[in-house]
């Protein structure tokens, strides 16, 4: 099943009320086995709604579907565990480097840890203290 989105709208908190709108009225699908890339000027919205379907944010209308079911119903896990997502930034989260690959998959294995770091060229981390 695609990814469909209607008529979605986002506005972004502050504090207790909506500041401003960052996507008024998008309307999309991708396909099974299609790929999207966004491009556009700063503050365009690219990220936000690649954030939105992570549901790293909640949208304000609209709607927005996977797999046929309202994002809001789906666990954020299994979000992640189906959506690729590369931020234009390379940016790791707190904690240690492990915490950082678990947070793609928490039963990652040493095995499949070192396996994504050198996927990522990034087996140098083995010999960080």
């Amino acid at each position: 099943m695609p990814i469909v989105v209607e008529k979605l709208n986002h506005a972004y908190m502050e504090g207790s009320t909506l500041a401003h709108d960052a996507l008024k009225d998008v309307t999309l699908t991708i396909g099974d086995g299609e790929f999207l890339g966004l491009i556009g000027h700063t503050g365009s919205g690219k990220s936000t709604i690649a954030k939105l379907l992570l549901r790293f944010h909640e949208i304000t209308d609209g709607v927005l579907s996977f797999e046929g079911c309202d994002i809001r119903n789906i666990p954020q896990h299994i979000l992640r565990e189906k959506v690729a997502y590369v931020p234009q930034k390379a940016w790791l989260f707190s904690g240690t480097i492990e915490s950082n690959l678990r947070y793609g998959n928490e039963n990652a294995t040493k095995e499949d840890m070192e396996r994504a770091l050198k996927i990522a060229q990034a087996d140098f981390v083995e010999r960080l203290p």
